[in-house]
């Protein structure tokens, strides 16, 4: 008998960690089936897949993709999105919608937990526009990744012991078609390293940008290759998140110069509250109110 609420309980045990979730006053949430991801399982743990359910709202359905991070949920809408377009990542969700689908599936977040922060990935904001194919990108976290959608590159080249990633999509010329990938490595130093070994790939345009290596494959033409990778460049973003260090000597060339200020404020108020007392008894002396020869008071204090 216990071992048979044992089974009871492990099996329902999924159900209660539902991703969506209803609301009062919102559209009712008819059914919520959990899902298996098609594709590649292990591509899904690369990504960091934690669940995934459809909800059925009525005349479209709609399937949450709970990912482990930002950088995950990026690359699996960019995956998605080859077979639909409208795929949305919010935060650390995908959302995919089939059906008489809304314009807008950002609407449909409040039937979800919080999102869990994180900066998104600069990578995919160096892929040019221009001549790119839609719905191409590819996101590389590691082997599995970089075995399904650029097996072109060496895995010993790309270096997964460094911990990069990578975004890559093809462009369309006349010459033919290319594959740009852009590789992150942690430093400068590292990419300088992995760009050399990828110069002696045949058929490969390298070009290194700071910690950013971006490889062209596919394609012949050396004048549409260099095309593509002039327009990669790394650029520094700097966020100041603590005050600045101050300057020593300069502060204490500054806190002199106020005591020297100060010093010659009080002068100042000293020569003027003495001008002013002499005129107060010159007054009074013009007009009578004081005798000429009535003596100041004296404290006297040096003689206690």
């Amino acid at each position: 008998m216990l071992r048979r609420g044992v089974i009871v309980f492990c099996l329902t045990l999924p159900l209660s960690a539902a991703i969506w979730q209803e609301v009062p006053g919102g559209h009712h949430l008819k059914l919520v089936t959990p899902l298996q991801p098609v594709g590649n399982p292990l591509l899904w743990k690369e990504f960091g897949l934690k669940a995934a359910e459809e909800a059925d709202l009525g005349s479209f359905r709609i399937t949450a993709y709970d990912m482990q991070d930002v950088t995950g949920a990026v690359a699996a809408q960019e995956w998605l999105a080859a077979n639909d377009p409208n795929a949305t990542e919010v935060g650390n969700f995908v959302l995919t919608c089939a059906g008489k689908c809304p314009k807008v599936l950002d609407n449909y977040l409040r039937f979800l937990p919080a999102t869990r922060g994180g900066a998104a990935p600069t990578l995919p904001s160096y892929l040019p526009q221009q001549q790119r194919i839609a719905g191409t990108e590819r996101y590389i976290l590691g082997p599995v990744s970089l075995a399904e959608f650029a097996p072109a590159l060496p895995q010993n080249l790309v270096g997964f012991q460094f911990s990069p990633e990578a975004d890559l999509a093809r462009y369309q010329f006349r010459a033919g078609e290319a594959t740009l990938s852009v590789i992150s490595y942690p430093t400068p130093q590292i990419a300088r390293q992995q760009a050399d070994g990828f110069r002696k790939v045949n058929g490969s345009f390298v070009k290194r940008s700071g910690p950013l290596v971006a490889i062209v494959t596919g394609i012949a033409d050396k004048n549409a290759a260099w095309d593509l990778l002039n327009q990669v460049n790394y650029e520094v973003q700097v966020t100041m998140n603590e005050a600045a260090k101050h300057n020593q000597a300069k502060s204490i060339a500054n806190m002199v110069l106020s005591i020297f200020a100060l010093a010659g404020i009080l002068i100042g108020f000293c020569l003027v509250s003495g001008l002013l007392f002499a005129g107060g008894r010159v007054t009074l002396q013009r007009f009578g109110l004081i005798s000429a020869h009535e003596a100041m008071t004296v404290l006297h204090l040096s003689d206690s």
